[in-house]
């Protein structure tokens, strides 16, 4: 823990290896990036029947992977730089993401436990720090979220505002932004939100680029 000059204020980074000892009483921890590609983390069955463009990505990714030659994150940039462009690659890309979504989210769902390393962390903020604090997580899970009391996260500004800041350098799985439908009218707007961005992938990045000033909803909130 990196104290700044202000006694009552301290950063705390949260690394992918917090989530994977979060408890002592849960048997599956969290996973690290590279696990995505592991048997036992990879859930076959939802990929084949609702991602399948991620499986063709992750086809050529896992080798990479398992064998230890490159990470999970590195891969992944090798192939965007090696196909920028490619309308079907985007759409893997894209596919990727909402499979991604979905596995945090379960992880973070099935792996809540009242009981976790997680609230030591906020019991010593709480006696040593007056409970201020800035916490820098790279975690895409909810889990330290759901220790402190997920209620206190309604809206992305709330992560910063309390007391307890919650910087989210990679986002988060519950973080939803809401678009207009008349803004995708003339494109296919009875779709799913899924089949449209994978139909459309540009249109995607094209929603990050124009609203960089407009924050994401958290699901809580909706």
């Amino acid at each position: 823990m990196a104290k700044t000059n202000k006694m009552s204020k301290s950063i705390i980074i949260l690394g992918a290896g917090a989530s994977r000892d979060y408890s002592a009483y849960v048997k599956k921890h969290s996973l690290l990036t590279n696990d995505l590609v592991k048997p036992e983390f990879l859930d076959t069955n939802v990929l084949s029947n609702n991602f399948k463009d991620a499986t063709d990505l992750l086809s050529v990714m896992s080798d990479s992977i398992l064998s230890g030659k490159k990470g999970f994150e590195e891969r992944l940039m090798d192939i965007k730089n090696e196909a920028e462009g490619l309308p079907n690659i985007k759409s893997q890309l894209v596919s990727l993401e909402f499979y991604l979504q979905k596995v945090f989210s379960g992880i973070s769902e099935n792996t809540e436990h009242p009981i976790n390393n997680y609230k030591i962390l906020i019991q010593k903020i709480n006696y040593h720090n007056r409970g201020q604090a800035h916490i820098v997580s790279f975690n895409y899970d909810t889990l330290f979220e759901f220790s402190v009391g997920i209620d206190l996260w309604q809206t992305v500004e709330s992560y910063i505002k309390n007391d307890l800041k919650l910087i989210k350098v990679h986002g988060s799985h519950d973080w939803i932004y809401i678009q207009n439908r008349s803004l995708v009218s003339a494109f296919d707007a009875d779709l799913s939100d899924y089949d449209f961005y994978i139909k459309y992938p540009d249109y995607l990045d094209n929603i990050r680029s124009n609203q960089r000033d407009i924050s994401p909803y958290t699901k809580v909130y909706i």
